[in-house]
């Protein structure tokens, strides 16, 4: 199941998703997930709750703004590729740049994920001890 609906999608984002939104969120969801293998959380915390939402959200939009209309990471990494003097080019995708099967977290849904606290890298503040000593 989605930590995100359709319609939380259209406001967040502001406009509707595509017609495969549903699909698009449940494995935005699943990414979420794996971002989060072996983190401790409690899944009735509201703040939890709404950053699993948003890093979802966060992770469809990801999909859609780099041509990944799927989901599935299935674009073309490179467009151009010559075994002799080797010659690699980076396929574009959508107006993020290159495409990858390597389905990354969205910078936004790590983020969201991050300062919730639920990633083991939460923010954190440092005091300078000689500042503190005036």
């Amino acid at each position: 199941m989605a930590y995100a609906t359709a319609e939380e999608y259209a406001d967040e984002i502001g406009t509707p998703g595509p017609a495969n939104i549903t699909r698009l969120l449940t494995l935005a969801s699943l990414d979420v997930d794996a971002a989060l293998i072996s983190a401790v959380y409690d899944v009735d915390n509201d703040d939890v709750q709404a950053a699993l939402k948003t890093a979802t959200i966060e992770q469809a939009a990801y999909y859609l703004d780099t041509g990944d209309t799927t989901g599935t990471g299935g674009q073309a990494v490179y467009s151009d590729v010559q075994i002799g003097s080797v010659r690699l080019a980076r396929a574009q995708a959508g107006g993020a740049g290159g495409g990858s099967a390597a389905r990354p977290l969205a910078p936004h849904a790590f983020t969201a994920l991050q300062l919730a606290g639920l990633t083991g890298h939460e923010p954190y503040t440092y005091r300078c001890a000689e500042a503190a000593d005036g």
